[in-house]
Formats: structure tokens, sequence, C-alpha cells
């Protein structure tokens, strides 16, 4: 029997080991270039979210709900309980603190007032004051006449004014065992510089003091406080205002006159 070999050129068996290699190497980069093709997907859908889980802190809140604006770390536009504030200014919350040594002391004392410590918890503003170095004004002066100073102090920004201006005003006596409150009332931050509220009266040995007020652009009371033997007592309250019940009454140019503040706040009930 005779036997057919056929030789095949080693050319041939070359040209077939790359066209195997080439498809072998074309299925290795397109599995690598899915592989990387997914994983940066997956890192573009996990970064925003990852990201929001780690730094957002603060919810927003449903009608109904209580949201704990002291727990927050930045407040929002939401209704808090109404025994803190009627509305909260979108900014930072701010814990309030006090660097100053000299402030101190007397930041302690007036935080014993719970609606003063709730009013100085927290600053919900951007632009208003959370150290105590920058929310109150000092004077120095002896009410007394014993050689050693009593200190008046006022509050100043949001925390501790009024709309209208008027600002928290205490009356603080050094003794042996500490600082001690002679008086917690309000006076017109417009209306008198610090120490003119001293007068040139005195009552158990301290001067009498005449704190204003504003309830409206027109009316401002007049209160005047005396000491009792252990603190300072209002003594006398007058409004000024305008007469309005005159027959002449000429809003541009009133005439003014003083009332007691009890005919003041009856006429508002009328």
């Amino acid at each position: 029997m005779a036997v057919h070999v056929e030789i095949v050129p080693a050319s041939t068996y070359l040209v077939d080991w790359w066209l195997r290699m080439a498809r072998f190497g074309l299925q290795l980069l397109t599995f690598f270039l899915s592989l990387a093709i997914g994983v940066f997907s997956g890192l573009i859908r996990l970064g925003p979210a990852s990201e929001s889980r780690t730094h957002d802190t603060t919810e927003r809140v449903t009608a109904g709900e209580y949201y704990d604006f002291f727990a927050a770390n930045t407040a929002d536009a939401s209704t808090p309980p109404a025994n803190i504030y009627s509305k909260i200014v979108p900014g930072e919350a701010r814990k309030t603190f006090c660097s100053n040594p000299t402030i101190r002391p007397i930041w302690k004392l007036i935080r014993r007032d719970p609606e003063v410590r709730e009013a100085l918890e927290y600053v919900w503003s951007t632009w208003d004051y959370s150290d105590c170095k920058d929310m109150f004004e000092l004077k120095y002066v002896d009410l007394d006449r014993d050689g050693r100073v009593e200190i008046l102090v006022r509050g100043g920004g949001f925390a501790l004014c009024g709309a209208v201006g008027n600002c928290d005003f205490w009356v603080i006596k050094r003794e042996r065992k500490g600082l001690r409150l002679l008086l917690h009332a309000d006076d017109y931050i417009d209306g008198t510089e610090m120490g003119k509220q001293i007068l040139k009266t005195r009552t158990n040995g301290y001067a009498d003091l005449l704190l204003k007020g504003h309830f409206s652009a027109s009316e401002t009371s007049y209160s005047t406080y005396k000491y009792n033997g252990r603190r300072y007592v209002q003594s006398k309250c007058r409004y000024r205002v305008p007469k309005y019940n005159d027959s002449q009454y000429d809003s541009e140019n009133p005439m003014w006159h003083f009332i007691s503040c009890r005919e003041f706040y009856g006429g508002l009930s009328n």
C-alpha cells in the first residue's frame, strides 16, 4: 500500500500560531478593559453617597415632628419647638463660650437664670456673637461709696436684646463669697450710654438707677430702681407718649406727655 504524505511548509504553522496568539491577546485586552470600566463606574456611583453619609448629619423634618436643634450640627429653616424660638435663621448653630477671664465669673452668674441660659446656649445666626467678650458692655461704678466698685452689665446681640433694642441689664456686687446679683432688668441700648443710668439720688446708701425701654418708635418707658437693703426693686415707672387724644394732635410734630405704666398698659388692653 502506498502512503501519501503531505508536506506543509513551516511558514503555514507560523502564521496559524500568530493568529491564535492575536485572538487570545484581543480577548485578554477586552476582559481587562471591561473590568476597569466596571470598577470605575462603581467608584463614581459610590463616591457621593459615601461622602453624604459621612458629612450630612442633618435631616429635613416633616410637619408634626419634634426637631432637636441643639443636637444638630447645622440649622435649617424648619420650625423648632415654640418655647425656644419662633424662627431659626439658617446658618451654623454655634455653641456659645467665654474666653475672657474677667467676664467668665459674670457669665457663670447670669447663666443661673434658666431663660438667660437658654438664650445663650447656642447662636443661630451667622452674624451674631458666640464669645462672651463680644456679648456684653461693662461699667465699674461704686454705687454705695464703700470704696469697692459694683459692675453694670448690659447685653448685646440677638440673644440678649429685643427687636426694638431693649437689652438685658444687670447690676452685680462683689462680695467675699463671690458675685451677687442686685438687679436684672432691661435697658434701651441706643438710649443711654453705660453709666448714665445712675441718678444723683440715693436709697439705703445706694445710688438710684433709671433704665429706659422702647415699646415702639414713639413710646419710651422710664423705670426708676431703688435699693431696698438687699437688691434693686422698681419704685416708679412712666411712659413718655404722644398726646394722641389731643384735638390738635399733629403726627409730624406731636406734643408729648408722661403717663404711668399702669395707664399705658391699661390702654393697650382696651
